[in-house]
């Protein structure tokens, strides 16, 4: 329970509690009503505070990191909670931070995501439960969804139809269509293929691709079309 702020000078400002080290001045056990500065730190572009540890970004693009490290979220390797700040191991040309209970984030320019931390639910979204003391990176394009293949290519109005889409990262998707007067029911599928019901009625538009889909996941979206037949 402590409140981080940036100042225009670029100096990192703590108060609250300190139970862990999180205030960054040096000392574990003292709260503080008035904010203190953080030692150690200038030259700051960024920060992400959490209940009992915090990030920094420098202006030369390291990460540095305080508080409390019980599931490795200040990134350097270790399980000890530090008092004042360090530095996330191998970390340059971040642009931004964010924390959450236990573990961290970190973005470098467009990408890479970097996280950290506690995994016990998957948080680090690295598909494992695994904690890690030290970043490892993300890549969310890899993640994205994919298309390989799908059937039927056409579909009848007033026949039920069932779609087969094949693909990589299907895990989680929704399916949507885009084309008025064709109707879903179900999902049934897992990372590489699943099959849904469509049902053309006679509302619907007639024509080469004139049934269109979207699948979306948590790390992005793609589509494909059919023809439509009376």
């Amino acid at each position: 329970f402590h409140t981080l702020a940036l100042k225009s000078d670029r100096t990192v400002w703590a108060w609250g509690t300190n139970d862990s080290g999180e205030l960054g001045s040096g000392t574990v056990g003292t709260g503080s009503a008035t904010p203190r500065q953080v030692n150690l730190l200038t030259g700051v572009t960024a920060i992400a505070a959490a209940g009992w540890h915090n990030l920094a970004v420098k202006s030369d693009g390291t990460v540095w990191a305080w508080g409390a490290n019980s599931y490795g979220q200040l990134g350097n390797g270790t399980l000890t909670s530090s008092v004042t700040p360090v530095a996330a191991t191998g970390l340059t040309g971040v642009t931004a931070v964010a924390v959450g209970p236990d573990h961290s984030l970190a973005l470098k320019g467009s990408g890479p995501i970097y996280t950290w931390g506690w995994n016990e639910y998957g948080q680090l979204g690295n598909g494992a439960v695994t904690t890690l003391p030290q970043q490892a990176a993300i890549n969310l394009v890899s993640m994205a969804p994919t298309i390989t293949n799908f059937t039927p290519k056409s579909v009848t109005i007033g026949t039920p139809a069932t779609l087969t889409v094949t693909g990589t990262n299907l895990t989680g998707a929704r399916l949507t269509m885009n084309s008025p007067g064709i109707y879903l029911r179900g999902l049934h599928g897992n990372a590489t293929r699943f099959t849904i019901p469509v049902i053309p009625t006679s509302a619907a538009p007639t024509g080469t691709n004139a049934g269109c889909f979207t699948v979306t996941t948590t790390y992005g979206s793609i589509g494909g079309c059919f023809d439509v037949v009376k």
